[in-house]
């Protein structure tokens, strides 16, 4: 039985149904079977040949794009260009600059006509199958109308796909599902922990925070960066500084409000230790939000010392900086216990002395051996 408080999913498939994609048909079967408000589009209809065997039999119809002539698609990203046009053309410079130019032309007409055709509807989720053309019409979707999207990615979407393209997807998505290991190691190395930063600072600023947030650090994804604060409309708050020297890094200690390092562990099982930005950091004062990963929790005891979020979840993180935001006491007590830790226990004439003492038991072991 459906419930009307379920959330109402629409499902983006790029050819739909197939013979040898029945594990999509049965996904959505038993989601109705559970009760939850599907509505079904398929980019376009398999021929008879490829659906007889593999044909739909759930309650909810197909809506079919390549049914639309294309006069009638033209005319809906017209009418959308009209209703939002700074909406619309910052869409379809994104789609443009991350896809081949008739793709891009594709995915926007699709992705305007999909989009009218839910707005209305209380759609709260769009899902894709596939990371190709089906997951970059609901980013279009998302991008046009605000309605978050995931996917789930199989093979040949991942490996054919470009690097960026299929990091700028992930960006953007709600979250992405994937049906092996091995798959999900690739897409992991995709993915810069930074990206969860922006993320959290656009759900802050739709919450009416203001602040600037200032990124240190090169890496080989800052255009995929860029394009993500360009596309949640952060240029005004998020900066990307890119390398630092060790003096300018203390001198924006010294002008922050806290620091953040939504620290993540890489494919190839990579991770921080103890992050120095956070002995830094704590050491001057400054409060901090991390994560549990690694050797971080030795330092960072939550709510003693510090905050941490589980790794990769924005909203997370955006509740734990809304929280030091909205606090000033909770800062004050949270910096001086930091810093009291990192004199405790990171203190380097300490830690000298602690070492000068090893060297000399060894080398009286050595004496008296």
């Amino acid at each position: 039985m459906r419930n009307s408080n379920q959330p109402k999913i629409v499902y983006l498939l790029d050819n739909f149904p197939v013979l040898s994609e029945t594990f999509i048909q049965q996904e959505a079967l038993i989601l109705e079977h559970q009760g939850l408000l599907l509505r079904l589009f398929s980019l376009s209809e398999p021929s008879a040949s490829k659906s007889a065997e593999g044909a739909w039999h759930g309650q909810t119809p197909v809506t079919y794009i390549s049914h639309q002539s294309k006069l009638n698609l033209l005319a809906i990203a017209v009418r959308r260009f009209l209703k939002t046009p700074g909406r619309f053309l910052r869409t379809g410079i994104l789609t443009f600059v991350h896809d081949y130019p008739w793709s891009a032309i594709w995915c926007l007409l699709c992705g305007a006509y999909v989009s009218e055709k839910i707005e209305q509807q209380g759609i709260t989720h769009l899902h894709a199958h596939f990371a190709s053309r089906a997951a970059s019409v609901a980013q279009v979707v998302y991008l046009l109308t605000g309605i978050p999207y995931s996917f789930t990615t199989h093979a040949y979407d991942i490996y054919l796909s470009r690097k960026s393209a299929l990091a700028y997807k992930m960006g953007m998505a709600r979250f992405v599902i994937t049906v092996s290991a091995y798959n999900q190691q690739y897409l992991e190395k995709l993915v810069d922990q930074r990206i969860y930063l922006i993320s959290a600072c656009h759900i802050l600023k739709n919450q009416g925070y203001d602040f600037i947030c200032r990124i240190v650090g090169e890496g080989p994804q800052r255009r995929i960066l860029e394009h993500k604060i360009r596309e949640l409309a952060l240029t005004d708050s998020v900066e990307l500084l890119g390398a630092a020297t060790h003096k300018q890094v203390i001198k924006m200690y010294q002008q922050a409000t806290t620091v953040t390092l939504p620290c993540i562990v890489a494919k190839n099982g990579d991770r921080d230790g103890i992050p120095i930005a956070l002995v830094e950091a704590l050491y001057m004062g400054v409060p901090v939000v991390s994560t549990p990963v690694s050797g971080i929790p030795e330092l960072i005891s939550e709510e003693v010392n510090g905050l941490l979020v589980p790794p990769q979840d924005s909203r997370a993180l955006a509740a734990a900086l809304a929280l030091l935001l909205d606090d000033p006491l909770l800062r004050c007590r949270l910096a001086r216990a930091g810093r009291e830790t990192v004199l405790e226990r990171f203190d380097m004439a300490q830690n000298a002395q602690r070492l000068m003492r090893l060297f000399c038991a060894d080398e009286e072991d050595r004496r008296n051996a």
